[in-house]
């Protein structure tokens, strides 16, 4: 009867750790999204930025075909920087365990044969 009452209490006890882990692990991985959605909109307004610094600076006047052209091959690039941090925006929530008690809060908590990826999608 004891063993039975101690099972019970061990037994709700692990599924409220398992709860409030769960919860806090869904607000990790949605401020992660928020973080990455930022970075998605400083991308693309540095790309407009750049198109619209060549198309008002450059010597030469391009040609409407030639603007569409490159503003498609710009797309295609974001669209590219797009599923790559996505990737690893879903590797990472996959991946994702708890911060070890020495790990900084600055130090992202991404395995390490991720890291070099990372400095893809952040260049401009």
């Amino acid at each position: 009867e004891d063993q039975a009452y101690i099972d019970r209490t061990v037994e709700e006890r692990v599924r409220e750790h398992v709860s409030e882990a769960l919860f806090r692990l869904h607000g990790e991985n949605a401020k992660r999204k928020r973080e990455i959605q930022g970075k998605l909109h400083a991308l693309n307004t540095s790309v407009e930025e750049a198109l619209m610094h060549i198309k008002h600076h450059s010597g030469a006047r391009a040609s409407e075909a030639d603007s569409r052209h490159m503003m498609q091959g710009k797309v295609v690039q974001l669209q590219g920087r797009i599923q790559l941090l996505l990737k690893l925006h879903q590797e990472r929530s996959r991946h994702s365990v708890p911060p070890s008690p020495t790990q900084t809060a600055s130090e992202p908590n991404t395995p390490d044969s991720l890291r070099p990826a990372l400095h893809l999608g952040a260049s401009v």
